[in-house]
């Protein structure tokens, strides 16, 4: 019997093919593959090689056709030929196959007894980050950390992971573990350009000052410092600086995505809007991963938008968030909001004796982009108030309720006992206090914690929250134009985006119908055109004497982890209200959804 090896087509002769393949010449290596599948009928290899050039001749039946024969020939044990299809299929984008190969090799090495290979665990991980599926990347990425917890690659992979679920704290703690290693590790080149994208990270989560800190212990002369280091300065408000640090590097066509977008961003109000809304078309092409096709997407839409143009800025936006587009599900939605309306009709428990434990905690809540960030940086430049920014940890804490998980945790919130329930709020309770400390006012500014006011009240009795509407259209609108991460996939639809809005108008009319904590109305539009008294009716909610720092929180300094950070470092303003306005033409299935029409299944 032969050796896998013997079975496969010489290594030159393959490369010889890829190598013409990269010349554009698909169909010509198309039909010396099939030859060369011919001489060697048990071989993968000409099969992924032919399945490679159909694809790029946009023969996609015959390619899918050529991909199942290449797997089909693939044999337990052959590893170096499973990584060779799995690359060729990377090389022209066919994802699925390629994580489906990734997938099988990294289930053989947990059936052979752990996570041996580290590359092979980060590459399927990122493959899926690539992809848009940063849900799905995230256990790789963990497994690829339990079994090399030594190596810096594994945490800085998870901190990636994080960073694209707009996990900021869990991305941090990952860079710091990943640092750790590469302090404990020798010095050096390598070293020091781990640093730099450790300092990356840091910046994608937010912590702007922490990453400079960190770029001031590396070599200037490391590659991406500088750009980086511009990064920086954008994330800090520094305008000038940033675009000297990174015109250089769009000059010479050596930008990364994230750096032409931030660069972008930078230039939209200005005189350059035009010059940066060419760049940005120009480079779409060398940017193929639908997350990264997304974001300058989008940022073609802004500078559309700041130069005039709707039509153009909508059809950019739209064709963001059909990039790359992940499944969301109506049903499952509805029904986690019909188990939290049931739970709702149910008496509250009464509360514990003694002082309340959720007192200080408040809850900033509503659509997301109906000014939530807004307020959180107004209330946090009052020297009584600390801020936690957007947390996961009260859907966390409600999602590992005991219990059946694949139960809805209202649910099993329903059949907790006094003890369970004390358990989770204490849980909660530590989380917001590890950020924000344990005295004064905590807020946390999640929208989508709407959904928890009631179960709040019954975990952690004595909390607050201030609700705050939008005009619906302009705060869907804003949704639609966000490049938000995978938690917030019903954004990428105008239907599902008017149903979720439609919801949570009707939840907020029923907290405010029958409070089951204290609760404030607060609509955005009174913020913005009328901002002193409606801060001290925040303020008076929260038990708060006035303190004119509120009025000048832009000038705080603060750090903002969310995508408002640049918008919250202006004054008040009534720039966003009536903005759906110039859109009206394109927002129909919008309208349709905000009205009640049916929306279709994700």
């Amino acid at each position: 019997m032969p050796s896998p090896a013997s079975a496969h087509p010489p290594a030159a002769q393959l490369a010889a093919l890829r190598a013409r393949l990269g010349r554009g010449a698909p169909l010509p290596v198309a039909q010396a593959a099939v030859q060369l599948a011919g001489r060697y009928p048990q071989s993968a290899l000409p099969w992924g090689v032919l399945a490679m050039a159909l694809t790029a001749a946009g023969q996609g039946a015959e390619a899918a056709s050529a991909w199942a024969q290449a797997r089909q020939r693939l044999v337990p044990g052959d590893r170096d030929a499973w990584l060779l299809v799995a690359r060729d299929a990377l090389a022209v984008q066919a994802h699925d196959v390629a994580d489906g190969l990734l997938t099988g090799l990294c289930n053989a090495e947990l059936a052979a007894g752990g996570a041996r290979d580290l590359e092979l665990w980060l590459s399927l991980s990122r493959l899926r980050r690539a992809r848009g599926l940063a849900v799905a990347a995230r256990p790789v990425a963990q497994k690829a950390v339990e079994a090399h917890p030594e190596a810096p690659a594994a945490w800085m992979e998870l901190a990636e992971v994080h960073a694209d679920s707009a996990d900021v704290r869990g991305c941090r703690d990952a860079v710091h573990a990943a640092l750790a290693r590469i302090d404990a590790g020798p010095p050096g080149p390598a070293a020091a350009a781990q640093r730099v994208g450790c300092a990356r990270l840091l910046l994608a989560a937010g912590y702007a000052d922490e990453a400079a800190v960190l770029l001031g212990r590396v070599d200037p002369e490391t590659p991406r410092h500088a750009a980086t280091l511009g990064l920086v300065h954008e994330r800090r408000g520094d305008a000038p600086a940033a675009l000297a640090a990174l015109d250089p590097w769009v000059a010479a066509g050596k930008a990364s995505a994230v750096e032409l977008g931030v660069w972008a961003r930078l230039l939209r109000r200005g005189p350059r809007a035009g010059e940066a809304l060419a760049t940005l078309r120009g480079a779409l092409g060398r940017f193929p991963d639908p997350p990264l096709q997304r974001m300058l997407l989008h940022r073609i839409g802004e500078l559309a938008e700041a130069l005039g143009e709707p039509a153009a800025a909508f059809a950019a936006h739209d064709a963001a968030n059909r990039t790359g587009r992940l499944p969301w599900s109506v049903d499952h939605f509805d029904r986690e909001c019909a188990a939290i309306v049931a739970l709702a009709d149910q008496p509250l428990p009464p509360p514990p004796p003694g002082p309340l434990p959720g007192a200080g905690i408040v809850l900033v809540a509503g659509l997301p982009r109906s000014g939530t960030s807004l307020l959180e940086q107004i209330l946090t430049a009052h020297p009584a108030v600390r801020g936690i920014g957007e947390s996961p940890a009260l859907r966390r804490t409600l999602a590992a309720l005991p219990g059946d998980p694949a139960q809805p945790w209202p649910l099993r919130l329903a059949a907790c006992s006094a003890a369970d329930r004390a358990a989770a709020g204490a849980r909660y309770r530590a989380a917001v206090d590890a950020e924000a400390g344990s005295a004064g006012i905590r807020v946390d500014k999640t929208p989508p914690n709407l959904l928890h006011i009631d179960a709040l009240a019954r975990i952690l009795p004595g909390a607050r929250a201030v609700l705050i509407r939008r005009d619906p259209r302009d705060a869907a609108l804003s949704c639609y134009f966000q490049n938000f991460g995978p938690f917030y996939a019903w954004t990428d639809a105008l239907p599902w985006l008017g149903h979720v809005a439609r919801t949570y108008d009707t939840l907020r009319d029923r907290w405010l119908a029958r409070p089951p904590l204290p609760v404030l109305d607060l609509a955005y539009e009174d913020l913005a055109r009328d901002p002193a008294p409606t801060i001290r009716r925040v303020l008076d909610f929260l038990g708060l004497p006035w303190d004119p720092a509120v009025l000048a929180f832009h000038r705080s300094g603060r750090e903002m982890r969310t995508a408002s950070y640049d918008q919250v470092r202006e004054p008040i303003n009534t720039r966003s209200i009536g903005r759906s306005a110039a859109y009206a033409a394109w927002l129909g299935p919008l309208e349709a959804a905000l009205a009640g029409a049916p929306t279709a299944a994700g």
